[in-house]
């Protein structure tokens, strides 16, 4: 089942306050990044040297901010950071009209597998068709290089698919 809110850490409600608004109350900001959850994130990070994020756009009294959201400790993902604007999901949004490709594509449909979100969700979230997420489905969910390497090395096994990476 995919998450139906966000967990907002204290590093995301004192960034919230210090590039947003200082003078919002914590329980509207509690609100604000919780409801954000509600809706399907309007991006996923895909790079191997990217920590797998679910990535929230909102916008509070004409502000724009994009919120970073990551696996917390609980059912739902933490909000970990809120940055000013939309610039970088902007770009990220621009490099979505192209075909299928593993290393992107792929990585982000096995993270959003993980958190429960079902086929129509993830080709609406990647922006890639039905029917080219279904023909990768049961793939996704055992293919283990489509997995970043915080998650890999954070589940103790090395990441195989990144040279750069620290193998333990």
């Amino acid at each position: 089942m995919r998450p139906q809110g966000l967990f907002v850490t204290p590093h995301a409600l004192d960034r919230f306050h210090e590039r947003i608004d200082p003078g919002v109350s914590d329980a509207s900001v509690y609100a604000l990044i919780a409801g954000l959850g509600r809706r399907l994130p309007d991006y996923v990070t895909f790079r191997p040297t990217d920590p797998e994020a679910l990535i929230y756009r909102g916008e509070w009294l004409g502000k724009v901010f994009t919120v970073w959201a990551m696996r917390g400790e609980g059912e739902w993902p933490a909000a970990i950071t809120v940055i000013p604007g939309d610039d970088q999901l902007r770009r990220w949004l621009s490099w979505t009209r192209e075909d299928w490709k593993p290393c992107k594509h792929g990585r982000q449909l096995r993270y959003l597998q993980k958190w429960g979100f079902s086929p129509e969700d993830c080709a609406q979230i990647i922006r890639q068709p039905l029917s080219c997420v279904l023909r990768r489905w049961e793939d996704s969910l055992g293919n283990t290089r489509w997995d970043s390497t915080v998650t890999t090395l954070g589940e103790g096994r090395p990441y195989l698919g990144n040279r750069l990476a620290v193998h333990l």
